[in-house]
C-alpha cells in the first residue's frame, strides 16, 4: 500500500511539473482548461469546464495576499488540488508587491481529501 502511495504522490507531482512548464508563458482561460484537459487525458480522466465562479472566488483569494505573498490554504468551497471528480476550473493571476506573480487554480466540486487518492 505504502508503494501505490509513493507512485500517486510521484505521478500528481510530475504532473504539477508539467502544468508549471507548460503554463508559464499561459494567460488566457483557455490557455489553462487546455493545459489541464491535456494532463488529465493523459490518465483516462474525462475533461474539465471553465467556472466563472471559481475564477471570482481565485482572484478574490490572490488579491488578500498581495502584500505578503505567504501561500495559505484558502479553505473554501473549491479545491486547491485536482482530482478524478473535478468537473470545472478557474485561476487567477496576482502581482505581488515583491515583483513575483502568484498563480492560482481551484477546482470543483473540491476533491482532495486526506487518505483519498486523486485519481
Amino acid at each position: 500500500m505504502g508503494l501505490c502511495k509513493n507512485i500517486s504522490v510521484a505521478l500528481a507531482c510530475l504532473m504539477g511539473l508539467a502544468l508549471v512548464h507548460t503554463s508559464y508563458a499561459q494567460n488566457s482561460q483557455q490557455d489553462y482548461l487546455n493545459a489541464h484537459n491535456t494532463n488529465q487525458a493523459q490518465f483516462g480522466v474525462r475533461s474539465m469546464t471553465w467556472n466563472n465562479t471559481i475564477a471570482s472566488y481565485a482572484q478574490n483569494y490572490a488579491n488578500k495576499w498581495i502584500g505578503d505573498c505567504n501561500l495559505r490554504h484558502s479553505n473554501g468551497s473549491s479545491g486547491e488540488n485536482f482530482a478524478k471528480g473535478s468537473v470545472s476550473l478557474g485561476y487567477a493571476r496576482a502581482h505581488y508587491n515583491n515583483g513575483w506573480w502568484f498563480i492560482i487554480c481551484n477546482y470543483y466540486p473540491p476533491n482532495n481529501y486526506i487518505r483519498q487518492h486523486p485519481y
